[in-house]
């Protein structure tokens, strides 16, 4: 007989007093002791002072041992027997073989079966989409704690299925004081459970919270019991909480008594949401590192829903958001561990030439959730996010009892399928309404623990997904992957013939950051999806090392100023790095461009970049790049090049396609009396993030004798309670159209402001469901400012009733004249009508044909610490002789600001600058400030901080500001202030007057010309350029000028633009700020 090996647990070394308690953070008890269990392995031992022995235990082979029931049973261990004064004998806290706990749980057993479970499906859309109407109402700079939005969102849902009652936590900015005190329990209990009596004694103040915490909690609960029994619910209306009170135990036939019930709604209210909002905020999370997973899952629920809301019967359709649940669940069991005890002396972990090791009853086998889930025996690559585990397929081959996030037997989770179903309702939610993405890009993950696991301060960024840009997946074969896309509703209808052979694929990428580009990207990928592609839509920063080879890629960028947006700028220097090579070979491209022509030199850079570098890289172009300028007719652009896209593509894969060119679908306007019941079918109105700040002052700065010049305002705003803002941070204003501009329109299509209509239709910005006055309408939702659109000249043309005219107005809309005579001479829609007085046309006619009048962004030009809760701007009015060669133009947002007398409520916001964009934090580093006009603001801002800081401080490098304006008698703004500045040796200014230049100096790029050398020295010292003004005018004059400093000093122009594109985009130390 071979005589077996024994030997001790291993496991921390043990000291008098505190026993192994210095191996845990009190902070993240699970985590120290995983830490441990990658150190020690499948099982290791914990002696607390004062405690049982804790074997912790990750091993599979073992975890599935101690889940025989016939030798192990439930242990209360010490984080939960610290919460038995909370939830007594509760379902959670309670002990097995108690008769309180035997009869509760046979009690609520059919509470959680299927048919509950779908009866509470309307509840729990009920929350969730209150919470989807809360984050559409957001601004997307705006971020989430999301761990703290799912909190309320699992509260509330629990709170309104198991007892009708309604926390409204989504109504408040504090949460419920049930949760409050809730979250202090928990902490404190956690704290608490290994801590030696002796520190328990020391720390008073600990217990203290803790036991007040669960007094108000009991309280709260007693609370609710009490209102039911004064209050029930209509006859034939049921909740778990009239079962609790009403039920009889089929063994005893007794009901729960009061103390009970009172356990049993603490369990739940703490059970039923803590857990599921951790596993929601750690979906989110992964779901943002693995983007192909959450293309595929966003996909899936197009695929399903086809835009529509969910109900019950989609959810076994849904199979892959519970895959990727589930895979959340394997990486991050929100319940990290469950302790049982053997009935007997027995041995664990027992091999062939192994006895195991001893353990007694009483002691406590602690199973290591996150350890079990990623044992290497089991999961191959336990660290990657793999939802694919999960699938129909795989779940069968996962060994038993390898995945336990719920516990064990008897004593697991009673509401497992109510959290499971809430998660993947709200899940689905999301992936249906929302992009997501970091508002942190170097975001580390930082795991809080109390009762359960969630992450710490992961702030997330949600875009809207608009409906109407959405796409459904065509139907495919049991087991794809890949879901073609397929044309929504709520497009509009385009002609397409022609098709693709089954199982053809297309990429679609796009970079955007205003999200232009992004609505491009997905109306082609709608429309590839009727052709018949499987089509692959995500940010270009994913395709790096990713572009397909066995289908077209379309990439559709922005570029801001010459710079790539955030989501494309991994894949530009990607590009860039592998031109001369053979790195995309295989590759078929075409690039479509957005940008704005007012930049210049660095309108559509990135996408040309992005184009020749694929091209220097060996990939092959379907067609040549389009462009679409937002200065002109940009839909037009991009209907007309992706008309020629298809044509190409079907060359390439010889196959006839042909889409038509179709217009963009319009809203539906009528008036209120003819409009169908189905228009009135008013949905809740999202109201505006914008808030209410009140003008302080409003003063004109201009010094005198202007004459043409525009009136500049120094204007004041005490904002809103916790509406703050940083250095370089813009406001943004909602502006309304002047009375005169509203009273032109509604004259020329001869209608009352107050005729009400009501607005239908998806594709419009315009309230919906309701009757609204025209005057109102042309006040503050139209842009009477902007230029005509081509599709607009045809419309009018069409209700024009004299035929030369007619043809006029036609001829308009032709590509070689429209540019010239509609975008140059910002023709508006009210030019045509002015000028063409055969068009007849009515305001319900002409509504759809203008565009949105849009928040105006002005940089913010006082520092916050000046006047708290004051925010100031610096605004130039815009006035005079239409380009158009009809009547007067003036400026909507400038016009409005300019008119608004103190004490006026304006709509504002608060919008987060380009983080570059601040002064340096080191203010030994000089600063070269270069502006104009009212592009002083941001930089007058900077200049008070430097001011504020110097004053602690006598080594503040002194600033460098050329700026440019009239002359030193007219607009010379804030000259006082310099003055002060330069006084402390903090400034030195050279202005550049255009209309009293000095010599060759006008612009305020001629001066930093004429002080090259001092420039030149302040660059390679490290100073930082900042630059604020004109981006037709000032800032390409300071590119070239810096350009040409730089050329003069190094002998070439080549490199001159090389070392400025590193201060621009490496070291930061050149940024611009332009407006139009």
């Amino acid at each position: 007989m071979v005589q077996k090996m024994t030997q001790t647990v291993p496991g921390p070394k043990k000291y008098p007093v505190v026993g192994t308690a210095y191996t845990i953070d009190p902070d993240k008890l699970i985590q120290s002791d995983v830490a441990l269990a990658e150190k020690y392995g499948g099982i290791f031992l914990q002696r607390f002072p004062g405690h049982e022995p804790v074997y912790m235990i990750s091993s599979q082979r073992i975890v599935n041992e101690i889940c025989d029931e016939t030798r192990f049973y439930k242990k209360i261990h010490a984080a939960i027997r610290n919460l038995r004064p909370l939830g007594g004998q509760g379902l959670f806290t309670g002990d097995t073989h108690n008769e309180e706990w035997q009869q509760a749980h046979r009690i609520l057993m059919p509470a959680f079966s299927p048919t509950a479970l779908k009866a509470m499906f309307e509840s729990m859309t009920d929350i969730a989409d209150q919470l989807k109407l809360k984050w559409s109402r957001r601004r997307p700079d705006q971020p989430v704690d999301v761990a703290e939005e799912f909190t309320r969102l699992t509260i509330d849902t629990i709170a309104l299925t198991a007892f009708s009652y309604r926390l409204n936590s989504f109504y408040s900015e504090t949460l419920h004081p049930f949760v409050n005190a809730m979250v202090t329990a928990l902490v404190e209990a956690a704290r608490l459970a290994h801590m030696p009596g002796f520190q328990k004694a020391l720390n008073k103040s600990a217990v203290k919270n803790y036991e007040e915490a669960i007094a108000e909690m009991r309280s709260i609960a007693q609370d609710f019991i009490d209102d039911r029994r004064r209050n029930p619910l209509p006859e034939g209306e049921w909740d778990i909480l009239d079962t609790m009170l009403n039920a009889e135990d089929p063994v005893t036939g007794e009901k729960l008594s009061d103390e009970s019930v009172c356990n049993q709604m603490v369990t739940f209210l703490i059970a039923g949401h803590e857990t599921t909002s951790g596993l929601l905020s750690f979906a989110v999370y992964e779901l943002m590192r693995n983007r192909s997973v959450l293309r595929h899952a966003q996909q899936v629920v197009d695929e399903v829903l086809g835009g529509r809301p969910p109900r019950y019967d989609d959810l076994k359709d849904l199979g892959y958001i519970d895959q990727i649940l589930r895979e959340t669940l394997r990486i991050y069991p929100t319940a990290p561990a469950f302790g049982v005890t053997p009935y007997e002396k027995t041995r664990i972990g027992a091999t062939d030439d192994f006895e195991g090791y001893e353990v007694n009853p009483g002691d406590t086998l602690l199973t290591l959730i996150p350890s079990l889930h990623q044992d290497p025996e089991v999961w191959q690559n336990p660290k990657r996010f793999d939802p694919e585990r999960f699938s129909l397929e795989n779940t069968p081959k996962i060994p038993q009892n390898s995945w336990k996030p719920f516990g064990n037997g008897e004593r697991s989770c009673i509401g497992r399928g109510f959290a499971l179903q809430e998660a993947q309702l709200m899940l689905t939610l999301v992936l249906q309404n929302f992009e997501m993405d970091f508002a942190d890009p170097n975001y580390e993950l930082d795991i809080r623990e109390s009762l359960s696991l969630k992450p710490n301060n992961l702030m997330v960024r949600f875009t809207q997904r608009e409906i109407s840009k959405r796409y459904s997946a065509a139907p495919t074969a049991a087991g794809a992957t890949t879901q073609a896309a397929s044309t929504p509703t709520t497009e509009p209808e385009i002609a397409v013939s022609g098709s693709v052979a089954a199982g053809s694929r297309m990429q679609v990428l796009y970079g955007s950051e205003a999200g232009t580009a992004r609505g491009f990207a997905e109306r082609i990928a709608t429309t590839a999806g009727r052709i018949g592609f499987e089509t692959l839509v995500s940010p270009l920063n994913d395709a790096v090392d990713n572009l397909i080879t066995d289908g077209p890629v379309i990439i559709v960028t922005a570029s801001y100023e010459g710079l790539p947006p955030k989501n494309a700028k991994e894949f530009l220097d990607w590009v860039r790095s592998t031109e001369g090579t053979s790195a995309h070979e295989g590759v078929n491209y075409c690039v479509f461009g957005v940008g704005n022509s007012d930049w210049g030199p660095s309108f559509q850079r990135v996408p040309t970049q992005i184009d020749q570098g694929l091209a220097a890289g060996g990939a092959q172009r379907i067609d040549d790049a389009g462009a679409a300028d937002v200065r002109g007719d940009f839909e037009e652009d991009f209907n007309g090049w992706m008309t020629g896209l298809w044509e190409s593509v079907g060359e390439v894969l010889g196959v006839d396609i042909a889409v038509a060119d179709v217009e963009q679908q319009r809203a539906t306007v009528v008036l209120a009396e003819e409009a169908p019941e189905a228009m009135l079918a008013e949905g809740p109105r999202a109201p505006s993030a914008f808030r209410t700040a009140i003008v302080r002052s409003n003063e004109v700065m201009n010094t005198g004798g202007a004459g043409e010049i525009g009136v500049k305002r120094r204007i004041a705003f005490d904002l809103p309670e916790g509406m703050d803002y940083r250095l370089g941070d813009y406001l943004e204003v909602v502006p309304r159209n002047s009375a005169r501009q509203v009273e032109r329109a509604l004259r020329l299509l001869r209608t009352a402001p107050e005729t009400r209509v009501v607005v239908g239709g998806e594709n419009t910005f315009l309230p919906q469901g309701f009757p609204l006055a025209v005057g109102e309408i042309f006040t503050s939702h139209l842009n009477l400012n902007a230029p005509a659109g081509s599709s607009a000249l045809r419309t009018l043309a069409e209700h024009c009733d004299c035929p030369p005219e007619k043809a006029e107005i036609a001829a308009l809309a032709e590509p070689d004249r429209y540019h010239d005579e509609v975008v140059a001479k910002r023709l508006t829609v009210l030019d045509v009508l002015d000028r063409y007085r055969s068009v007849s046309m009515t305001a319900v006619e002409a509504i759809p044909l203008f565009t949105e009048l849009l928040p105006r962004q002005y940089s913010i030009s006082s520092a916050p610490f000046e006047n708290e809760g004051t925010a100031e701007l610096t605004v130039s009015e815009v006035a005079g002789p239409a380009w158009s060669g009809v009547g007067e133009y003036r400026g909507a947002a400038s016009t409005y600001l300019g008119s608004a007398e103190p004490e006026t409520p304006v709509s504002v916001a608060v919008t987060p600058g380009p983080e570059g964009f601040r002064p340096p934090e080191d203010i030994t580093v000089p600063m070269v400030l270069v502006g104009a006009g009212s592009g002083i603001a941001p930089l007058r801002a900077f200049l008070v901080d430097l001011e504020r800081r110097a004053e602690s401080r006598d080594d503040a490098a002194r600033a460098l500001l050329f700026f440019g304006t009239h002359g030193r008698d007219t607009d010379y703004l804030y000259a006082d202030e310099y003055e002060r500045l330069t006084g402390k040796g903090l400034l030195d200014v050279r202005p550049a007057f255009s209309r009293q230049p000095e010599g060759d100096v006008k612009y305020a790029q001629d001066a930093l010309w004429r002080d090259r050398d001092e420039v030149w020295e302040l660059i390679t010292s490290g100073a930082k350029v900042l630059v604020c003004g004109d981006a037709r005018t000032l800032v390409p004059g300071v590119r070239e000028t810096l350009t040409e400093i730089i050329r003069e000093k190094v002998g070439d122009r080549q490199e001159a633009e090389r070392r400025l594109h590193a201060m621009e985009t490496e070291t930061m130390t050149f940024v611009t700020e332009s407006f139009t």
